[in-house]
């Protein structure tokens, strides 16, 4: 059934959908388009595996767009002696660098010490060393700054012994997910959003059944697969059919929320500890102005596909900041984004509360389904690797190679396409800002903007005409939300883009006639504005 690898890229959704119909019959069928679920889908079809890929929703629409925005390590996790997870984690940031070098950036972390914190100040100096043995480059090992050598801005009025300072990386997460999608569907894998798994079974005959439905065409679909793979985050139990189900009662799930200010930062990014033991938090530059996060809070299970963060959590990182940070700036006045999203941990016969439970992965097995409990966003490549070969051995498919390090997308002949694409928008007058941010979302990609006049044409002062079109039609994008949130990051700055939405459904009318444009346009601003009510802005 493997065959060798094609471009199924342009095709449309009717496209998808036609050969699905003609062959309905896979090597392997993953379930979620999250981090873990795209990367098993690229890794699937790099090995020429006859793929596909259903997600319920919009890719990256829970978990894997609500990140902390870091490739990172797990420094903290060397509290926790968990130091194979920090080996993995730094090796797979490092892989990152390589991978997506317009998605994911080294950026250097401050850790404030205070006077009569010396045990502190050892204990971590002792882990930064444990961390820089797994660090290559010397120039992301760790320092030290005196505080009477050097000046810490950010905390001159404070008593500060000094200062570490560290280096891990800074991601666009989403956008990661949308290029493993594009380079799973270039190596052949049919890959559908909005595509809900409703029943998963193993025959007679040792294949797996998967029905489905097609939530923008509203039918019912079955396909049949020699293995599928179940990368579902929160909804892993419920979505993996009968055979996954028992997993609920091996899972714990934690939900943290990130606000953004509207304050740029312009000092170091911050690595900044609290009382309990293993729990820090982070203040780091942000396109649409400063980030922080996250909180902590275990949840029973998840009641919402699209959490809206507590009140309480929110009070809980302001009241942070005006302890730590005061006179930042980073207050109610300033902030205008929050999201939340929520981990999922597997249990190991532990009562640890979820700020202590290892982040690491399990992969379990039964009646044709292999299933992942956890996994860190940042080792997403090296899980769905191990995750692969276990389904390849059940399903008795050739041992799959490793393809983790391999470029994405919008890495590939990333100079030129970018400096010609800087010098074309630079004779057309458009700011340098707005080209920059376009280059971060797509990276080499912006080539395909080149060659159509209309596609430079500026919405908004923030947006280009073709970068929504190449949404809609090379990165599936179907709905407003899709293009708003996860496609042209719009949601995050301040205003959430609302000034925007006439001029980007009207694109997305013309690609998409069968679209209910006022429905789309009502239930994103009924979302911000729910969303502006819960934080206290323009209220």
């Amino acid at each position: 059934m493997s065959r060798p690898s094609e471009d199924v890229s342009r095709l449309s959704r009717e496209g998808v959908r036609s050969i699905l119909e003609k062959e309905p019959r896979f090597d392997v069928v993953v379930i979620g388009g999250g981090i873990h679920g795209t990367a098993v889908a690229r890794l699937a079809a790099a090995n020429r595996y006859r793929t596909l890929l259903l997600e319920r929703d919009d890719y990256a629409s829970a978990t894997s767009s609500r990140s902390s925005k870091m490739a990172h390590g797990g420094l903290r996790y060397l509290e926790l002696f968990d130091f194979l997870q920090v080996f993995e984690g730094i090796r797979a940031r490092e892989n990152l660098f390589t991978m997506a070098p317009h998605l994911v950036k080294p950026r250097e972390f401050l850790i404030p010490v205070p006077k009569g914190q010396t045990l502190f100040r050892w204990k971590l100096s002792l882990g930064l060393t444990l961390y820089d043995l797994f660090v290559r480059k010397r120039e992301r090992r760790h320092r030290w700054i005196p505080a009477m050598k050097e000046r810490i801005p950010v905390f001159e009025d404070r008593p500060l012994q000094g200062a570490f300072i560290y280096c891990d990386g800074l991601m666009n997460d989403t956008r990661l997910v949308l290029e493993n999608i594009l380079s799973a569907r270039r190596q052949g894998a049919l890959c559908l959003n909005y595509g809900r798994v409703d029943g998963v079974k193993k025959g007679q005959n040792g294949k797996v059944r998967v029905q489905w439905t097609d939530r923008i065409g509203g039918d019912g679909c079955e396909v049949e697969a020699r293995i599928v793979i179940n990368c579902a985050g929160p909804w892993v139990a419920e979505a993996g059919g009968a055979a996954a189900a028992p997993l609920s009662e091996k899972i714990r799930y934690s939900q943290g929320t990130h606000l953004l200010f509207r304050r740029p930062w312009d000092g170091p990014a911050l690595f900044l500890p609290m009382k309990a033991k293993t729990r820090y938090y982070f203040v780091w530059p942000h396109f649409a102005g400063t980030l922080v996060g996250t909180t902590e809070r275990e949840i029973q299970a998840p009641v919402s596909q699209d959490p809206f963060p507590g009140k309480d959590e929110v009070a809980e990182i302001l009241h942070r900041l005006e302890r730590d940070l005061p006179g930042s700036g980073l207050n109610r006045e300033n902030l205008h984004y929050a999201f939340a999203g929520v981990r999922t941990l597997p249990l190991r016969g532990t009562k640890k509360g979820t700020e202590r439970l290892s982040r690491r992965h399990v992969w379990t097995d039964a009646e044709g389904v292999v299933s992942l409990i956890g996994g860190k966003f940042t080792t997403a490549a090296w899980t769905a690797g191990e995750g692969l070969k276990r389904a390849a051995a059940l399903a008795d498919l050739p041992a799959p190679c490793a393809a983790e390090a391999e470029r994405l997308p919008g890495a590939v002949g990333f100079q030129e396409a970018v400096e010609a694409f800087l010098r074309k928008g630079e004779r057309r007058g458009i700011p340098g800002s707005l080209l920059s941010r376009t280059v971060a979302r797509l990276g080499s990609r912006v080539r395909s903007l080149l060659d159509r006049p209309e596609a430079m044409e500026v919405i908004g002062d923030r947006i280009l005409r073709g970068e929504v079109e190449t949404a809609i039609r090379e990165d599936q994008a179907e709905r407003l939300e899709d293009l708003m949130r996860r496609r042209m990051d719009l949601e995050y700055t301040d205003g959430c883009g609302l000034d925007l939405l006439p001029a980007i459904a009207k694109i997305l009318g013309r690609a998409k006639p069968n679209l209910d444009l006022a429905e789309e346009v009502r239930k994103y601003r009924d979302r911000i504005h729910n969303l502006w009510k819960l934080i206290g802005d323009r209220t």
